[in-house]
């Protein structure tokens, strides 16, 4: 099961998960909820910075480091990649996997390019339906 934590900065240094779409604050800090799921079983963790997204900036390194330090199983980063250097940063963070949305509408990134930078860097990726056959 992958647990979805969508959180933002909410004074420095402070962060919150947030709820219906980033609209509804909760009381629950995203390193501990996110312990807390490693602890039920959760499969992997979906990372999502809510401040970062769609923004191109980068993802929240700081976040990603601080997590895959503390949980044993996978991070997947989200929200923030701009670039196929942000792409590295976050494998470099400790990321296990990303996803990637506006690089691919507002740049001229595509999946293809990604793949084949990455790989370029020795980081394993999937093979694609069509790269294949």
């Amino acid at each position: 099961m992958v647990v979805s934590i969508d959180y933002k900065e909410i004074e420095p240094g402070k962060f919150r998960i947030f709820t219906y779409g980033g609209y509804k604050a909760t009381d629950l800090d995203p390193v501990e909820f996110a312990l807390r799921m490693q602890d039920n079983n959760c499969g992997e963790i979906l990372l999502c910075s809510i401040d970062r997204d769609g923004t191109l900036s980068g993802y929240d390194l700081g976040m990603i480091n601080n997590l895959s330090g503390r949980l044993e199983i996978p991070i997947i980063a989200s929200s923030g990649a701009g670039s196929l250097q942000d792409c590295i940063n976050a494998f470099k963070a400790g990321a296990s996997a990303i996803t990637i949305s506006s690089m691919f509408l507002f740049t001229d990134q595509s999946p293809i390019k990604v793949r084949s930078f990455l790989w370029s860097k020795n980081i394993n990726v999937r093979a694609s339906k069509s790269s294949r056959n």
